[in-house]
C-alpha cells in the first residue's frame, strides 16, 4: 500500500515538474481620476433660519433654496425644510428654515 502511494506521489511530482515554471501574464491596470471628485473634502451639515417680510414676499416668492458661504471657506446650497411658519408679534414675517451639507473650499 505504501509503495502505491509513493509511486502516485512521484508520478504527480514528475508531471508537474515537466510543465516547467509557471508565470502569470502581466495585468494591465487603468486608473481613471477626475479632478472634480475628491474624497477628502471637509463637509458639515448646516441649518439656517431666515425671515421674510410678508409685505415684500408672498409664500410662493420665498426661495426654495439659498446659497451658503461663510468666513471659514464653507459653501454650498441649502434647501427649504418643511413649510413656512408665520412669525412675529403680529404675524408679519415668514420664517423659513433651510438645511444642507456644505463643503470647505480647498
Amino acid at each position: 500500500m505504501k509503495k502505491k502511494i509513493l509511486s502516485i506521489a512521484a508520478a504527480v511530482g514528475v508531471s508537474f515538474s515537466m510543465l516547467g515554471p509557471v508565470s502569470a501574464a502581466p495585468v494591465e491596470t487603468i486608473t481613471i481620476a477626475s479632478e472634480d471628485v475628491s474624497t477628502q473634502n471637509i463637509q458639515k451639515g448646516v441649518t439656517q433660519t431666515k425671515y421674510y417680510l410678508k409685505s415684500e414676499y408672498s409664500s410662493s416668492q420665498v426661495p426654495k433654496s439659498i446659497t451658503y458661504s461663510d468666513s471659514n471657506g464653507f459653501y454650498g446650497s441649502l434647501t427649504l425644510q418643511g413649510s413656512l411658519e408665520t412669525w412675529g408679534t403680529y404675524g408679519e414675517w415668514w420664517k423659513a428654515t433651510y438645511s444642507g451639507i456644505v463643503t470647505k473650499a480647498e
